[in-house]
């Protein structure tokens, strides 16, 4: 799903499909963006924010959630 037709779930919706909040979703995409300001090379194919949707947000949110577990 492109994150276009993403963000017309609700955040709730969002939350169960993604792993994440919609405001977390926009604070890695700017993450991402900052560190990509400036860089060479060609540009990618894929807007940032797809590309984070492909990575697999549920998975990096578990492994968040796994690794706050630990260290509590």
């Amino acid at each position: 799903m492109r994150y276009k037709k993403a963000l017309a779930l609700s955040g709730s919706d969002f939350k169960r499909m993604y792993g994440v909040k919609p405001e977390t979703f926009w604070m890695m995409v700017k993450v991402v963006r900052d560190g990509k300001e400036g860089s060479r090379g060609s540009h990618a194919s894929i807007p940032i924010p797809d590309q984070i949707l492909l990575t697999g947000l549920r998975q990096i949110s578990s492994q968040n959630k796994a690794q706050s577990t630990f260290i509590s």
